[in-house]
């Protein structure tokens, strides 16, 4: 890790502001990232959730970054108090793959993806990019700099986003 790399642990969130470094996930299997970036304020956050949202709807957790239904809005509330805005949001997500054979029907990925758009669509956020599904781990890179994201999966690394090739999609 270097120094202006800000790790997102499994079921955890965080948001910074800088004039360079990235922020990173590793080992997305089931589970899901989310990023979101600010062109303008140069504001970029990233969730690492385990999954879709607690067993029993109204459970707390000490822990509600491992949610979906808890840890997005947690992070959107980071990225606007660091000055990102959700309205110039660029949103990209990446695992939600099946790692095991599921014979028992839980299929983690595909529960925590479909949360994630049925959120998203709730809340009218466009997901601008996505790498779900497989069976693969995958690692996420978010360029605070650039808004560029870039995915890692069996060692190939590529552009999710990038930000020089999408510049003015969102108006302020």
């Amino acid at each position: 890790m270097n120094a202006n790399e800000t790790r997102v642990g499994v079921g955890d969130g965080k948001a910074a502001k800088t004039t360079g470094g990235t922020i990173t996930t590793h080992a997305l299997g089931s589970c899901l990232a989310v990023t979101f970036y600010d062109p303008d304020s140069k504001v970029g956050a990233m969730l690492h959730a385990m999954l879709p949202g607690p067993p029993a709807p109204n459970e707390q957790s000490g822990r509600p970054d491992i949610y979906l239904t808890s840890g997005l809005p947690r992070l959107q509330k980071q990225f606007e108090q660091l000055g990102g805005r959700m309205a110039r949001a660029v949103v990209c997500a990446a695992g939600a793959a099946e790692m095991i054979d599921d014979a028992a029907g839980f299929k983690i990925g595909a529960r925590n993806w479909a949360a994630l758009r049925k959120i998203c669509f709730k809340q009218g956020i466009r997901i601008d990019a996505q790498d779900v599904g497989g069976g693969a781990t995958r690692n996420l890179a978010l360029n605070l700099a650039t808004g560029e994201v870039t995915v890692s999966m069996n060692g190939v690394k590529k552009a999710l986003w990038s930000g020089a090739s999408n510049l003015g999609r969102k108006a302020s």
